[in-house]
Order: structure tokens, then sequence, then C-alpha cells
């Protein structure tokens, strides 16, 4: 109750406005995209029109951003970054306050110092990159039984387990502060909402897809179309982004980057590219074979570059190798930003 005076919970009021701001457009992007997933599915739209689409729904994601606008440095590149800061700063002075090296220290007194890059409006721009290849990424990388769910399982169980340990950092922090200034505490804060609001969106992601994948695994039962396929990618772009970790959700979709990269050519038209580049089926054996463009050429995507670089195989079989590759660059990304970061 605000009481007659209307002046009670001033602070409270402002927090669960923000968050209210967030979650409202965060349920406007992701409802925006399915709704274009369900568009797609209806209408065949081409696949140079379908990576542009989460354009639109990104809009709300970007104006509820209250975030830092810098990305973390690894260690190893930090006198790499602030060798081109510096060179910036010399000959592009107009950058400087765009673009430069600050220290941020966490721990007072300690040796907590981390290095980030400042990018400012730069980083809506990266905001804006994010949410287009993750809404596409699992599209594209498809064409088995369980594969859309199985890998939006395993990255949406990495984001949860990677907030499940900054939450327990940052519960463990603000119980061993004792004396520290309000900006620390309030920083601390603020990551733990952070944490707290990508695990509110991840947790429904988890459930849905679990219960989707027991009848979508071979053999299928249930099929995916692009209108799941968008909705997951949006779910995941958006705990990323409004959890403040799209840095490292990124290197949870390393299968999927390596997939696009792979793609281009295909997803471009500088070669050949059908409407679905699925591997070839072999009625006597059972087995899958990698597939090939009209031109001659082998299709270029990670389903087919498994089958070339480990020989046919069943769908199970295939399936599964590729979220074991998923599974393995998820912990390769958690052992990285441990211990690189």
């Amino acid at each position: 109750s605000h009481g007659r005076g209307g002046h009670h919970h001033h602070v409270i009021d402002d927090w669960t406005e923000k968050w209210l701001i967030q979650y409202n457009s965060a349920l406007a992007s992701i409802s925006l995209m399915v709704f274009l997933g369900f568009a797609d599915d209806v209408l065949d739209i081409p696949w140079r029109v379908k990576l542009f689409l989460p354009f639109a729904a990104t809009l709300p994601i970007l104006a509820a951003y209250t975030g830092s606008t810098a990305v973390l440095v690894p260690k190893a590149f930090e006198p790499l970054v602030r060798s081109l800061a510096q060179l910036v700063q010399t000959y592009v002075p107009a950058c400087v306050q765009n673009v430069g090296l600050t220290g941020v220290v966490l721990h007072p007194g300690g040796t907590g110092a981390i290095h980030l890059l400042e990018l400012g409006p730069i980083y809506q721009v990266f905001m804006l990159l994010v949410v287009v290849f993750c809404t596409n990424s699992i599209n594209i990388l498809a064409g088995l039984n369980g594969l859309e769910a199985g890998q939006t399982l395993v990255i949406s169980g990495a984001v949860l387990l990677h907030n499940v340990l900054s939450l327990s950092e940052v519960v463990s922090d603000l119980g061993s502060q004792g004396a520290v200034s309000a900006q620390v505490t309030a920083d601390l804060v603020a990551k733990r909402d952070a944490q707290l609001f990508s695990v509110y969106i991840t947790l429904p992601l988890i459930a849905v897809t679990a219960a989707l994948l027991l009848f979508n695994y071979y053999p299928s039962k249930v099929f995916v179309g692009d209108t799941y396929t968008y909705f997951a990618g949006m779910a995941l772009a958006v705990a990323g982004i409004l959890g403040h970790f799209s840095e490292t959700l990124l290197v949870f979709f390393a299968p999927q980057i390596i997939n696009f990269l792979y793609s281009t050519p295909q997803l471009f038209k500088v070669v050949p590219c059908p409407r679905h580049r699925l591997p070839v089926y072999d009625k006597r054996t059972g087995l899958l074979h990698p597939s090939r463009r009209e031109d001659g050429g082998w299709n270029l995507n990670l389903v087919t570059l498994f089958l070339r670089l480990f020989g046919p195989a069943t769908e199970r079989q295939l399936c599964n190798r590729i979220l074991a590759f998923q599974v393995l660059c998820c912990a390769l990304g958690f052992a990285a930003s441990r211990y690189l970061l």
C-alpha cells in the first residue's frame, strides 16, 4: 500500500518501475519474435530477409537497457587493447569520449582490478548484432530430430549455471563486505538483480524445451518450426543482454558461430543454397550421408561437416555428436570465463 500521502515507498516504487520496464520489454521482444517466426513458417520468407527480421524485435530491449556499455577485456588481450586505445586517443581525439580503456576496481584496496573497454553507443550496435545472431543461429543449425530443442536446452542450462555461480559470488561478496562504500554495494545489488532477471527468463525456457524435447527427440513425434527457434534464440538473447553477460553468452553459442561462418557463402548466395540443406538418407543402411549443392559442391553447414569428418551416421548418432560438441563448447566457455578473463 502506498498510503494516502503516496510517498512512503518511493525507493521501492522506483526499483519496481525499472524492473517492470525490463520485464515488459523482454516480453515484447520475445512475443514479437514468435509472431515473426510464425509469419516465416506461413510465408516462407527468404534467408537474406530472415537474417534482418530480429531488428524490429530488438527495439524494446535497446530502449529498456540501463546496464554498462563496457565489455570485459581478456587478460591476454589487455596489452593489445591498451595500445589500440592509446592510438585512438592520439590520432582520433573526437572518439576519446566514446572509446577508451578504463580500470574498474571491484574490491577496494585489493587486487581485484579488471579492465573494461568502454564502447558507448557502439555497444548498442553490439547488442543489436547479438540479438540478430542468436535468433537466427538456432534456426540455421537445424534439420535433425531433437537438434533445435537439444542445443537450446544445453545453452539454457549453461546460462542458468552461469547465473547461479554469479549469484553465489555476489551473495558471498555482499556478506563479506563489511564497511564499504554505498556505490560498491549498489553495484553488487544491481549485478544480483540482473542475474535474477536472467534466471526468471531461463527457467521457463528450460522447462518448456525439456518437455518439447521428450517428443522432439529421435524418433520425433513433434516437429519444431521457425516459431520455436526464433522464440528460443530471442529468449536466450534477452537473458544474456538484460542479465549483462552477452559476451559470455556468445561463448556458449560457439557451435552456432562456427556454423554461421561456415554457412555464410550459401546464406548470402555466393554459392547455391537450397531451402533445406538436409543430409541424404540411405534407406538400405539407415545412415545419413553429407549432401551436395546443385553445382556439385558440399552444403556448407555443421551437420554436413560432421558427416564429412566422422563418416555416415544414424540421425540419433549425428544429433548426439553435435549436442556433445555443444556441451564441450559450453564447458570450455566456463573455463575461459573463469581463467582467461
